[in-house]
């Protein structure tokens, strides 16, 4: 059970992190076993996963009553980093520097959607989709 966890962790670290120099791309963006692993041994070196989100999109990653960080996407990570033994510590910020901050290895995971086709889209790994959003609009039927 714990190499199922281990190894479910590095492919959900290297899901969200960056493609490092001994990558090849193909249609979708792969990392090499190595570079997940090297990446993987820092983590569990330290005993902290590194986690950037907004904090501000309800309900993903916002802020409760007591003032205290939450939301759907924040519990996730919590409870991996739970049955993983590591303390996640994570960094609120904007979106446009959450893959910035990844890139740098300031974070080890952007956890904040983004869209599939945005313009950075293949240049990360990604986990299964657990969220969808669909866009509408209402208007007055007057306004044919």
């Amino acid at each position: 059970m714990k190499k199922w966890m281990k190894a479910g962790f590095v492919a959900v670290a290297t899901l969200l992190a960056a493609c490092g120099a001994n990558t090849t791309k193909t249609q979708e963006t792969t990392v090499s076993v190595s570079d997940a692993q090297a990446n993987w041994d820092k983590i569990v070196e330290s005993g902290v996963i590194k986690v950037s989100t907004a904090g501000t999109l309800y309900p993903q990653s916002f802020h409760n009553d007591n003032n205290e960080l939450t939301g759907y996407d924040v519990e996730i990570m919590k409870e991996v980093a739970k049955r993983l033994n590591l303390k996640v510590e994570f960094t609120e910020m904007g979106v446009d520097g959450m893959l910035t901050a990844l890139d740098s290895g300031m974070t080890d995971i952007a956890n904040y959607s983004i869209e599939e086709g945005a313009k950075n889209f293949d240049d990360y790994l990604h986990t299964t989709p657990h969220k969808y959003s669909f866009t509408s609009m209402v208007v007055r039927g007057s306004d044919n």
